[in-house]
């Protein structure tokens, strides 16, 4: 190892972790009336009846709640040796540095990308436009802000409306007759995230932690088994996969895979099976065990009020553990989260890959 009273560091930390994490202030934060572990109700009123009849009897009011639990722990409990502190800027440093890597980097990464999955697996079917991922035009655009007006609640709503997109859907959105950069001709915009533009008249806001062509950010389930029967593939998954019938997908890992570059069209899906068309020998293929990915890149138009989050602390809990048995430190970050959405609260629109 070289001496570090001789050799000179950088001062300056490369950043490769940090997303530009601020999703957050586009939802609505529950943080101030529950904690890690509780759980907080938020309450609706159903439809209410209205009669065209004089002799209209009292009906009863159905109110029903959407629960939001904050029990999804995020924890880093990262090791650092007194020889790697001599590295690392000669120590004093050190901690600063791994500090802002873990806080404001991995950990909110982690947390927004949790939110992000909870919004895509928790939206349905009928919520999804363009599901070909076919180039994005101004009917898809126009259709999703159709299916979201047209819901009671949202009506008007322009300030609370906004485009959150991946950058490799953005690239195909930008060619939308009906994109416009106005006048904030890409600039970063006022809650933090990358303003690239509008949909008429709707924010246009950039995230990589959106579904795109990266794997490890791409809609993604495990499969514990799959067969074939007569060129029809099912795959048995966990529950809340998130996958609707007509999405393009590709698989990685199974003895007979779909291709990245020739993705297939999902034809069923059920809580725990999706079903795909699969030239192969029928029967269980040699292990099932594999993983099914969204062959598209996602944009999300989303109704702020009716996305909610909660943590434990606007910062996470912070610890430096010594470690005996390793001369040195441990960092420990600990944060509680909870997520919730009311069904509507996204519009989820494909785009080419």
């Amino acid at each position: 190892m070289a001496d570090a009273a001789r050799k000179a560091v950088q001062s300056a930390l490369l950043d490769t972790w940090s997303r530009g994490p601020a999703l957050l202030p586009l939802l609505t934060n529950l943080g101030p009336v529950v904690r890690g572990g509780d759980s907080v109700d938020v309450p609706y009123i159903g439809s209410l009846t209205v009669a065209t009849s004089e002799a209209q009897s009292v009906s009863a009011t159905s109110l029903s709640v959407y629960t939001l639990t904050v029990n999804r722990p995020k924890f880093i409990n990262q090791g650092l040796t007194m020889a790697q502190m001599a590295q690392l800027l000669n120590g004093n440093d050190a901690f600063t540095r791994q500090l802002t890597a873990a806080s404001s980097g991995q950990l909110a990464n982690a947390i927004e990308r949790d939110i992000i999955e909870h919004v895509i697996t928790n939206t349905g079917v009928a919520y999804h436009v363009n599901l070909a991922a076919d180039a994005v035009s101004d009917e898809d655009c126009n259709l999703a802000e159709a299916i979201m007006r047209e819901q009671d609640g949202v009506a008007n709503s322009q300030g609370d409306l906004a485009w959150l997109v991946s950058p490799r859907a953005a690239a195909s959105i930008k060619n939308a007759a009906d994109f416009s950069y106005d006048s904030v001709s890409p600039q970063q915009g006022g809650l933090g995230l990358p303003l690239i533009g509008s949909i008429n008249g709707i924010p246009v806001y950039t995230h990589n932690a959106m579904p795109g062509s990266v794997d490890a950010l791409r809609q993604q389930v495990a499969t514990s088994a799959v067969t074939v029967s007569s060129n029809v593939a099912t795959a048995t998954v966990a529950a809340g996969h998130g996958f609707v019938a007509g999405q393009q997908i590709f698989t990685s890992g199974l003895t007979t895979n779909v291709a990245v570059g020739s993705p297939v069209t999902i034809s069923s899906v059920t809580a725990t099976t999706i079903v795909y068309p699969l030239t192969a020998a029928d029967g269980a293929l040699a292990d099932g065990v594999g993983t099914i990915f969204s062959a598209s890149s996602m944009a999300a138009l989303i109704y702020r009020p009716w996305l909610w989050y909660a943590m434990d602390g606007e910062i996470p809990f912070v610890e430096l553990v010594k470690r005996e048995a390793n001369a040195g430190y441990g960092l420990q970050l600990f944060q509680h989260l909870g997520r919730a959405m009311a069904t509507g609260a996204a519009v989820i629109m494909h785009a080419p890959d």
